[in-house]
């Protein structure tokens, strides 16, 4: 998971189900920040707790996107790709 293998591509680590204080291990934390350019961040999306702070990095992505594509063209979509288990 997470593969160096696909080029430049921008990566945020984010840990759902992290909601009444809940945490990650510190393994999983060493490893999410070696691969990710942001993050880890912990979230829970049932209480809305951290994702004000994935979308700002999600944003940041797509502003350096847009700014980096100046030729006239539209601008370049953004890739999301949601890795996980189903509950």
């Amino acid at each position: 998971w997470l593969r160096r293998r696909a080029g430049d591509v921008p990566r945020v680590v984010a840990f759902n189900k992290c909601e009444d204080g809940r945490d990650v291990s510190g393994a999983d934390r060493e490893v999410a920040a070696r691969h990710a350019d942001v993050g880890p961040l912990l979230v829970s999306a049932t209480h809305g707790d951290g994702l004000p702070d994935l979308l700002d990095a999600l944003r940041g992505f797509g502003a350096a996107a847009n700014s980096a594509h100046d030729d006239g063209d539209a601008a370049p979509a953004v890739r999301v790709a949601l890795v996980g288990r189903p509950n």
